[in-house]
């Protein structure tokens, strides 16, 4: 995952009406589920990894339940047109909502004041991936606008959750140190049974990225804006 994928995957772990827990979301950031095993050669980088994870989640986590007042979505910007690029943050929030959809729905109820946010950020997920439902000059209009109205309308979610005595997904604890060491094996394993295999699936889904011209210019290496400015370019353990 990019790091502002990463991030709307997170916000959206995190604000969901239902736990869900760190075994079943955690390989959705390899990318596992697109066909590909993370691979680590030791158990240095497997605490490196999870440590970098985890404390993301929880600086989200703290400014969404603790300083809301000051949570902004972490998007990247085209380092060219100065645009800000929500698409990726996006995607990486309907991964979230697709891990639970049926708890999601309870946002949809049209009696509630959550419905008409949820409402939006699915239709920006329908944008970003060029529903033939919208035109040309729609999706020019809802781009235009998109980055300022999402961080208000997950705190809006994140409200009304708190409000009906749903408890925060706080997140989980690091796995101990045995069940990282089973990781490595495991992993490194699969990495020796599968071979060269795992090169084609990568070499493919960069294929399948690159035809959005808005993922290239997210991997080309941009800033990203927000409270938390930080870059926006892949790293090594996302």
């Amino acid at each position: 995952m990019l790091v502002d994928e990463f991030d709307g995957f997170v916000t959206g772990l995190l604000v969901c009406l239902e736990l869900i827990k760190l075994g079943e979301w955690l390989s959705h950031v390899w990318g596992a589920g697109e066909g590909e095993e993370p691979v680590f050669g030791n158990l240095d980088t497997v605490n490196a990894v999870l440590g970098l994870v985890m404390e993301h989640c929880n600086d989200v986590a703290t400014l969404l339940f603790e300083r809301p007042d000051r949570y902004a979505p972490l998007f990247a910007v085209d380092p060219n047109s100065g645009e800000i690029l929500w698409e990726c943050w996006i995607e990486g929030f309907e991964k979230a909502v697709k891990l639970r959809p049926h708890a999601w729905r309870g946002f949809l109820d049209p009696d509630r004041e959550t419905a008409a946010p949820m409402s939006g950020l699915l239709m920006l997920a329908d944008v970003a991936r060029a529903d033939p439902r919208f035109s040309k000059q729609e999706i020019d209009a809802i781009t235009a606008t998109a980055h300022e109205r999402i961080g208000g309308w997950i705190l809006t979610l994140n409200e009304w959750r708190l409000a009906n005595d749903a408890p925060p997904n706080i997140p989980a604890p690091l796995p101990s140190a045995s069940t990282r060491r089973r990781a490595v094996a495991k992993f490194n394993c699969r990495r020796r049974r599968m071979g060269g295999m795992a090169n084609v699936r990568r070499s493919a889904r960069n294929d399948r990225i690159n035809r959005h011209a808005r993922m290239v210019a997210c991997r080309s290496g941009v800033m990203s804006v927000g409270v938390r400015v930080r870059s926006g370019a892949r790293l090594g353990w996302l």
